[in-house]
């Protein structure tokens, strides 16, 4: 048994940005021509998909086709480069604990689950219970647009942002398990 939620929001990004290079600042570098660098509520994708557990498929869509073998392990550093698009390997944040649930967090690229950067809470099913991935669009700190009249940085918020990435993804967390975000 499986159910998928999706929310996308930004599409007319792609308009207001036409003939106008956009860039995003990944803490080191200015990357890519890529509009789903904003940040919400300029642009916001989010997913939550459950699966009850069966002998047949313990797979979530949101995890890689090719199984478990190649969703990361350990616990990689937050920091703002893993944003860039040139990172071609998802990796995992390590297991957390967000409102008495225990699951993987997870920042995949588009080669591991034909999504973009996508940040992943992951709570694996076992034994007749079910497994769920929540997910949420990353962002970065900042984009640069570059065309005809324009030449403008715009901030999101002081400071990296992977860190509000996550902090948003647990407040979603919270709101989805019914527990709000505290």
């Amino acid at each position: 048994m499986f159910a998928e939620w999706s929310y996308e929001n930004g599409e007319g990004l792609r308009a207001w940005t036409a003939g106008t290079r956009v860039s995003g600042w990944d803490g080191q570098n200015w990357v890519a021509d890529e509009w789903s660098m904003f940040s919400p509520p300029v642009h916001v994708g989010i997913d939550i998909q459950a699966l009850l557990d069966s002998p047949r498929d313990r797979n979530l869509s949101l995890v890689p086709d090719q199984g478990r073998a190649a969703w990361p392990e350990g616990r990689h550093r937050v920091n703002d480069a893993l944003l860039s698009p040139a990172r071609t390997v998802a990796v995992s944040l390590g297991w957390v604990r967000w409102y008495r649930k225990y699951g993987q967090l997870v920042l995949t690229t588009y080669g591991t689950c034909g999504l973009g950067d996508r940040l992943i809470f992951y709570v694996p099913p076992h034994a007749r219970s079910v497994g769920y991935a929540i997910t949420l669009d990353a962002w970065m700190p900042a984009v640069r647009l570059v065309g005809k009249r324009v030449d403008r940085v715009i901030r999101f918020q002081s400071g990296p942002a992977l860190p509000h990435v996550i902090a948003t993804l647990k407040a979603i967390v919270g709101s989805a398990l019914g527990q709000g975000a505290g």
